[in-house]
């Protein structure tokens, strides 16, 4: 790294706290984006074992996360027909939400 000329270390400094936000903030979003992946994995497929984990050391407010379909845990849940899963989500999720398409978690399963 060089060293910059007597006037411009503030800009340095501010240069850098810019980056150092940044990489944060992409940090934040990639794992964000692959917790919120596992989490739709997990009720997919049923993994009870993943989503009490997940949910335990994470806020309630996580099991009302949507995916791009407006779909919560419990929509994609009753639709791959993962009943234990469901009733581990139901306390967690109005099931009365709807997704993007109008429909609510019932009629999602049907």
């Amino acid at each position: 790294m060089t060293v910059p000329p007597p006037g411009d270390s503030r800009r340095w400094f501010l240069l850098s706290c810019l980056c150092l936000c940044l990489l944060f903030l992409t940090i934040q979003f990639i794992y964000t984006h692959i917790f919120t992946a596992m989490l739709f994995e997990a009720a997919r497929t049923g993994n009870l074992a993943r989503l009490r984990s997940a949910l335990r050391y994470t806020e309630s407010s996580v099991a009302q996360v949507r995916d791009r379909s407006g779909r919560t845990l419990l929509h994609i849940a009753a639709d791959a027909g993962q009943f234990d899963a469901v009733r581990f989500l139901l306390p967690t999720v109005d099931p009365g939400i709807r997704d993007h398409r109008g429909q609510t978690v019932l009629s999602t399963s049907l």
